[in-house]
């Protein structure tokens, strides 16, 4: 499950609110943690209710009654990664691992802020009408969607094909997904190149969409389909110089920002990645996050603000979700 992480910092990041972490708890995300899953669950669940009253079993020298409440994540120091928790872990999560704390002192150590306040249909995951042996050939959706109805909630996403893409996305949603696709022999830009061919309002709506200050998250060889939309050059993702093996293996990682979010998940999986075969992809627009040791080429990197039309891609050149699964 740890495979995971990745997406679910990016899930839990994009729908939340950061801001600038006497809390009840430290909730873990390293080896430590006896329920990942449902510690990240947890989380997504506190960062919800984020107003405290009077009387509340709550760290009261963080958060005076009745104040704003939040979670915090810890970016720095030994606990890097951990959650701070403003209260009990509730009974429903009990296998959830948290350490007891007093006095916590946010001002030593660099933390971000979690608040999320409406989850419904926050989330579009891509699900192409094209098919290939009668299944979409946007494969990856199907494990995207298991994610969510395994071990988050349904009703936080909604399915698009290209022509719902077309006509808009709405403006409640928060960040779209585009899974990995199938090749067409060896071929992995095909069917992205068949899309956007029969689909040229996609990029407009698309573009929209980063404006208003989406995110989108690109998995596997989704990441030409970032280059179909124009945030990557022509020619910068290239298949004829790949690394990674073609049934799937874990490569070793470092990382260009210890202090990002994605790092804490890559650390805790091992400083390694599963991935199949993974393009060389050149770029001055992309900000790396995690690297291959061996090659130093970027596995995953972001496109920010002015280079995303104000908005925010992730592109993981990796297959956590099917790992993680």
């Amino acid at each position: 499950m740890k495979k995971l992480y990745p997406f679910l910092l990016v899930l839990l990041f994009t729908l939340s609110f950061i801001n600038l972490g006497y809390s009840q708890k430290i909730i873990p995300t390293n080896h430590t943690q006896s329920d990942m899953m449902n510690a990240y669950k947890l989380i997504f669940d506190e960062a919800y209710d984020n107003y405290r009253t009077n009387g509340e079993d709550i760290d009261s020298i963080l958060f005076p009654n009745f104040s704003e409440s939040s979670v915090y994540l810890i970016k720095s120091g030994e606990n890097r990664g951990s959650f701070v928790l403003p209260r009990s872990i509730p009974g429903n999560y009990e296998t959830v691992t948290g350490n007891d704390y007093t006095n916590y002192n946010w001002q030593a150590e660099q933390h971000s802020s979690i608040r999320i306040e409406n989850f419904w249909k926050r989330v579009v995951i891509f699900e192409s009408s094209e098919k290939q042996n009668g299944s979409t050939v946007s494969w990856e959706s199907t494990y995207f969607k298991s994610v969510f109805n395994s071990y988050l909630w349904e009703n936080w996403y909604d399915l698009k094909d290209e022509e719902d893409i077309s006509n808009g996305i709405s403006d409640r949603v928060r960040l779209l997904i585009i899974p990995a696709f199938n090749a067409y022999g060896e071929n992995q830009k095909y069917y992205i190149d068949k899309i956007f061919d029969e689909n040229p309002d996609m990029i407009t709506r698309i573009n929209t969409f980063l404006a208003n200050g989406g995110t989108i998250y690109a998995e596997g060889n989704a990441v030409y389909f970032i280059e179909r939309l124009g945030y990557l050059d022509a020619g910068a993702v290239d298949y004829s110089n790949t690394t990674g093996v073609s049934t799937g293996t874990e490569i070793p990682v470092g990382s260009n920002n210890d202090y990002h979010t994605i790092f804490f998940a890559a650390e805790n999986n091992n400083m390694e990645l599963y991935t199949h075969s993974v393009p060389l992809v050149t770029s001055e627009n992309i900000e790396p996050i995690i690297f291959h040791s061996e090659t130093a080429r970027p596995l995953i990197f972001e496109i920010n603000k002015e280079n995303a039309n104000n908005g925010r891609i992730i592109c993981n050149l990796g297959l956590p979700t099917v790992k993680g699964l």
